[in-house]
């Protein structure tokens, strides 16, 4: 990028920064926190918003899994997790403020009681649940989509869950290569579905499938993902195979992969304002995935002019970051 920033747009820039740096940290010792309990004051300190359980216990998916059984499917185990009273938790999604991206609004949220519910793992990790989180940044896609649906991934099953119970949502084909997950759906989880003839499943890499010819849907769901740092790679490549769609198309947490860019995007800029940017060696290898985006952006946006303040605002923007993803040249493997 090529820099002409006079004092205040500078200052400006530094500003961003700080509030950017100050997130992350706030970020780092919440999730040190993680189910932890804490007091009343440590909790208000760190800014966690006091939640009800019960909302989330009312929600149609959480009372159609009541009295789910454990059950195991070759290391990959279905079963309940628990986020202890008092401790806090993101409850939605990350996403920057606007008109101010350096900024980054954290909804922390925390229960007074134990609250428990349905999830899929394997090992430490968990693939999908029906935790706060998950269905807070769900809700828009489950509300607007209708027609002929693509779900790709499968995991607990919540968006076919809620497709299937709209009266405008005539089919839901999901996609997903894990046949232990498959099998676990199909067993314990499908027969829950009242309006289970909607629903059918496909054994295939998701993006393999998109490489096919199919018929059309009308709206697509993508969650292929456990958080944004392996989620880019996904989202990198169904943004190159799906441009061109016509329908809605929704990415699992998109606003917090966006965030991931941004940080990138200003991590960047920081370097390239203390030099001319023309050191392209320094930008040719990378030891994380991270340096990988913040090279391949040098690349793609070399000649770049940013001659104010306000046009490094409009860079950063999530439209922008849209626009500029599918140029990016990353290599995925």
């Amino acid at each position: 990028m090529e820099f002409s920033f006079g004092k205040s747009d500078l200052a400006a820039f530094e500003k961003l920064l700080a509030s950017f740096e100050a997130a992350m940290e706030r970020d780092a010792k919440l999730n040190d926190c993680a189910n932890q309990p804490l007091t009343e004051g440590e909790l208000r300190k760190l800014g966690a918003r006091r939640l009800d359980p019960r909302v989330y216990e009312k929600d149609p998916y959480y009372i159609a899994l009541s009295g789910l059984e454990r059950k195991k499917e070759k290391g990959v185990v279905l079963g309940r997790s628990t986020i202890k009273g008092r401790s806090p938790f993101l409850f939605s999604e990350e996403k920057g403020k606007e008109g101010n991206p350096g900024f980054i609004i954290q909804p922390y949220g925390y229960f007074d009681r134990d609250f428990t519910y349905p999830s899929i793992s394997e090992g430490d990790r968990t693939w999908m649940s029906l935790c706060p989180h998950e269905i807070e940044t769900m809700r828009e896609a489950a509300q607007k989509l209708s027609g002929r649906v693509l779900v790709l991934g499968l995991g607990l099953g919540y968006i076919p869950y809620l497709l299937s119970l709209k009266k405008d949502v005539r089919e839901i084909v999901i996609v997903d290569d894990d046949p232990r997950v498959i099998a676990l759906f199909r067993k314990e989880l499908l027969p829950r579905f009242p309006y289970s003839e909607k629903v059918r499943i496909v054994k295939e890499d998701a993006i393999d499938y998109l490489e096919k010819k199919h018929p059309p849907f009308e709206g697509i769901f993508a969650d292929l993902w456990h958080d944004q740092e392996d989620g880019f790679p996904l989202y990198y490549l169904l943004r190159q195979r799906l441009d061109g769609f016509k329908g809605p198309v929704y990415y699992w947490i998109e606003n917090t992969i966006l965030l991931y860019v941004r940080m990138g995007l200003l991590i960047l800029a920081e370097e390239e304002l203390k030099t001319d940017g023309s050191n392209d060696e320094k930008y040719m290898e990378a030891e994380t995935f991270s340096d990988a985006i913040v090279n391949s952006l040098h690349f793609a946006l070399k000649d770049k002019k940013v001659d104010s303040y306000d046009s490094f605002l409009d860079l950063v923007s999530d439209r922008s970051i849209r626009e500029i993803i599918p140029n990016l040249e990353i290599d995925i493997e």
